[in-house]
């Protein structure tokens, strides 16, 4: 394996950054692209990548803009949205589609809570380049998260901290009145969700709701996983995601 970094600019011309790890492997390769969670680095991903490298993926994940104060992408973190976030990863697919060392017929989504969002709204859009969907504790929790923070649109500040991230008032007021369930739907592929029973963050049964909208869905509850998998936990994820990598295949 190895692992190089680049960078890609938005339509707003943002720049954003991204690693891709790659297996020293001849001819064309099936690529996972990954987006974070809440106020991290796509650094998060690198032990999924190294296992994921080792039956021939190649993995890249990319540091969403304005996700937080570490973040080698441009933007400040009051000017992320969801939707900001979505346009940074299919930025990143836009390129990785002419690279040519991918399969293109093999490209599959990865992300974890708020990056699994990200994930499920840009497969959504481009369903037919995603051969699958793969979303760790996906935080659909978002919208009932806001409305719970601010009665009323009204009551939205211009800037607020939220788990050490100072988001601004575009992020709320997107996700006020957001209905991530309608929209996800439209991605026909098959997806694989992975969620802890002991989720204090977004409860598993956002995961289980999702199932009613996808045409083809499967949810992995891991016992007495919190918002995020380690050790067993971890081995567990890893050995669903294979198994469901196996399986799924773009026609």
């Amino acid at each position: 394996m190895y692992t190089i970094e680049v960078t890609y600019h938005t339509g707003g011309k943002r720049k954003i950054y991204g690693r891709s790890y790659i297996p020293e492997l001849d001819g064309k390769m099936p690529l996972i692209l990954c987006a974070h969670r809440y106020g991290e680095t796509a650094d998060i991903w690198e032990p999924y990548a190294i296992r994921l490298v080792e039956t021939g993926y190649m993995v890249h994940a990319i540091d969403l803009g304005g996700a937080c104060a570490a973040s080698r992408s441009e933007g400040e973190t009051w000017e992320m949205t969801v939707s900001t976030e979505v346009e940074d990863l299919l930025c990143a697919l836009d390129s990785l589609l002419k690279d040519s060392r991918i399969d293109t017929n093999r490209i599959y989504l990865m992300g974890a809570s708020q990056g699994g969002v990200v994930s499920a709204l840009a497969a959504a859009q481009r369903t037919k380049n995603i051969a699958g969907l793969i979303l760790l504790f996906p935080a659909f929790v978002i919208p009932y998260m806001v409305r719970s923070f601010f009665s009323r649109i009204e009551d939205i500040p211009e800037r607020y901290d939220l788990w050490d991230v100072t988001l601004g008032k575009n992020y709320f007021l997107e996700a006020y009145n957001a209905d991530y369930y309608k929209q996800i739907g439209a991605y026909t592929g098959k997806v694989l969700l992975l969620h802890g029973n002991k989720d204090q963050a977004v409860p598993h049964g956002f995961s289980k709701r999702a199932l009613k909208y996808y045409p083809e869905a499967q949810l992995h509850i891991i016992e007495d996983a919190d918002h995020g998998f380690e050790g067993e936990q971890f081995e567990e994820a890893i050995t669903a995601i294979h198994t469901f990598l196996k399986t799924t295949r773009n026609p």
